[in-house]
């Protein structure tokens, strides 16, 4: 939230309930210790400016104090600007290659929190 606006968002997975058919092959993704980091998303005009980079440390933090030891993120194949940004993260660890039905690929990464 800036200035009462909310300007970016996350979501974080903690239950294999919560995916929806969303993911089918959730085990490498998500379990005790592992929570799922997705949805990350800011508003064109805050782009560039260091929200992203504060909400992921946040998420890490909350998902550390919640007790996982790891968090994994997934981007689509094609979107390299997102998985150099999850790079530079730390998310380097590759985990699962999902095809959806849409004909998309998924590439998800882990990383020790």
């Amino acid at each position: 939230i800036l200035n009462g606006e909310i300007i970016c968002e996350l979501t974080a997975y903690i239950k294999e309930e919560a995916f929806i058919d969303d993911i089918d092959d959730y085990d490498d993704l998500l379990s005790e210790d592992r929570c799922y980091l997705a949805a990350f998303r800011t508003n064109k005009e805050y782009e560039g400016q260091g929200h992203i980079s504060k909400l992921v440390k946040m998420g890490e933090q909350w998902a550390k104090e919640q007790g996982f030891k790891y968090a994994t993120i997934g981007a689509s194949a094609t979107n390299v600007r997102n998985i150099q940004i999850y790079f530079h993260f730390g998310y380097t660890e590759f985990v699962l290659c999902e095809h959806l039905e849409n004909g998309k690929v998924v590439l998800n990464y882990k990383k020790e929190l």
